[in-house]
């Protein structure tokens, strides 16, 4: 499940964090195995967030949450972002991708991606 903003030039970072840990304490509650897969971060806000969420039926579940989700504030802007829901597809190249949470930095979700 890819998280993100719907529209490049608005900011919606604010609104990516509520939905993500909504979806990671919502899968968990289902049984399903979920973890943040990855994040990224532009002009100093979360601008998208990766879920891995497998298990019996996930996506079943998850395919009602596939569209443009809009939180609506009375005095500002709406917020919109993109819920993409991709199924999980083998790597064919050999390239290996380790996620380690981390103490010593704080980050969006305390991950620390390292690629080899």
């Amino acid at each position: 499940m890819v998280l993100s903003t719907s529209d490049p030039l608005k900011s919606a970072g604010r609104w990516i964090r509520k939905p993500a840990n909504m979806e990671l304490a919502w899968s968990r509650q289902l049984g399903l195995t979920v973890s943040v897969a990855a994040y990224s971060i532009a002009e100093d806000e979360l601008n998208r967030a990766v879920l891995e969420i497998e298990g019996p039926g996930a996506e079943i579940y998850l395919s009602m949450e596939h569209g443009i989700h809009r939180l609506h504030f009375p005095r500002g802007k709406d917020s919109r972002i993109r819920v993409e829901v991709l199924p999980n597809s083998s790597s064919k190249d050999n390239s290996r991708v380790d996620i380690r949470p981390i103490k010593h930095r704080h980050g969006e979700f305390n991950m620390e991606l390292g690629c080899r």
